[in-house]
Parts: structure tokens; sequence; C-alpha cells
């Protein structure tokens, strides 16, 4: 996550992205965390934020640390559609890093966005473009509101596991329905990580049942 800057302010945002945001990942120390990683453990890595086509050179500047053979996919409010110039220069970029798009579809985004357009690249691109009609919402963020029980997803997900790099330098369980908890920072060791992130997820979980059980004997 390279920056939480944005061009909308989603009343659901759970990382408060917005265009007042100005907090970005410190590069230096994100390549040097990367040449610790094992790639045997990495089976894709992805891009988002805030929205990336509103600052395309920083992203480049993250994406071009990961190298060309490692697949990729980017999240996107999809907002550039509704202009020719910034679409051209966010498909240019799609096409030359190789990229798997996620399109958001919710509600919010729906009306900055032009749909007949996106419809079109999902059909030019149809294997690696996707147009999502809505998200699971968590409650972090501007979204702190939504009610939500923990169930402990995350113990029981089989799906790979999947960790941010937040613009903070914490690095974030994301196998979660709710808060995602802190596994350690972007400055600790790589090797163990899978570890480590189980463990967190495990006490968070544990805290949060805890927590549901009080709530329901009184």
């Amino acid at each position: 996550m390279p920056s939480l800057q944005c061009d909308l302010s989603c009343s659901f945002c759970m990382y408060n992205a917005s265009s007042d945001q100005t907090d970005i990942l410190d590069i230096k120390k994100t390549a040097a965390f990367i040449e610790k990683w094992d790639w045997d453990l990495i089976n894709q890595v992805g891009f988002y934020g805030g929205e990336p086509s509103i600052n395309l050179p920083l992203y480049q500047n993250f994406m071009d640390l990961i190298p060309k053979s490692v697949s990729k996919f980017i999240i996107t409010n999809g907002t550039w559609s509704t202009n020719y110039v910034k679409m051209m220069k966010f498909l240019n970029f799609f096409c030359k890093n190789s990229l798997y798009v996620i399109i958001s579809g919710t509600d919010e985004h729906k009306p900055y966005q032009n749909l007949d357009v996106l419809k079109i690249i999902k059909h030019q691109f149809p294997e690696q473009v996707r147009l999502k009609e809505g998200d699971v919402i968590h409650p972090m963020g501007r979204a702190k509101h939504i009610k939500s029980v923990c169930g402990s997803y995350c113990q029981e997900d089989v799906r790979n596991l999947r960790l941010a790099i937040h613009p903070s330098g914490n690095i974030l369980f994301q196998n979660c329905h709710g808060d995602y908890p802190i596994v350690q920072t972007i400055d600790d060791p790589f090797d163990g990580i899978h570890i480590r992130a189980r463990e967190a997820a495990l006490q968070c979980s544990i805290q949060k049942r805890r927590s549901y059980e009080t709530l329901l004997s009184f």
C-alpha cells in the first residue's frame, strides 16, 4: 500500500483513504524488506491504497521492486474511466506491468465511474480485468460503525496468507473479517513471518471472542 491518498472519500473506507492522506510508504525500507523475501513463499503481489491511478509514478517505483516473473494485481476505484487522458495512462500502466486489474463496484464508487467504458475494457481484456459488484466491509477506519461478530474466519481460512505493508510501516494480517491485526513492522525480518501472522491472528481471535462472550454475559 504505497499511499492512502485517494480521489474519493467513501464512508465505508477501512483505511480512511482520502485526498488529505499524505503518508507514503518508505521505498528504501520496502526495498530492504523485499530483499529478505523467500520468493518460493510468494504467490502474488498486489498494489492498492488509496487509489493508485492518481499517482502512477509512485506505484511504478514500488512495482519495479518486484521481479517481472511474479504475478501482480492492482485494486482501483475506476474513477479514471471518466477521463480519456487518465484512462489511457492507466491502461498503459496496466499493460506495461502485465497486471490483473480489480475494479471496485460499490454503490459509492459507481457514480464516479463510466460503466460503459469499464465494460468495454473488460470485454477487451476478459482474463485480466475483473469488475466487482461489491466488497466485504470490515469494521475499521471510517467503517468502524459497521456491526460485526468475529467468527474466527482467520483460523478456518485455507486460502493463501494475505499480508499488507501499510504506509506506516506496519504489516497487517488481512485474512480477516474484522480489524486487521498488526503482525510486525517492515523493519523486522521476513523469516518466520507466516508463523508470526498466524499467531497474531490467533491472539486477535481469542481476544475478540472473549470480548463478545463478556458482552453476552451482561
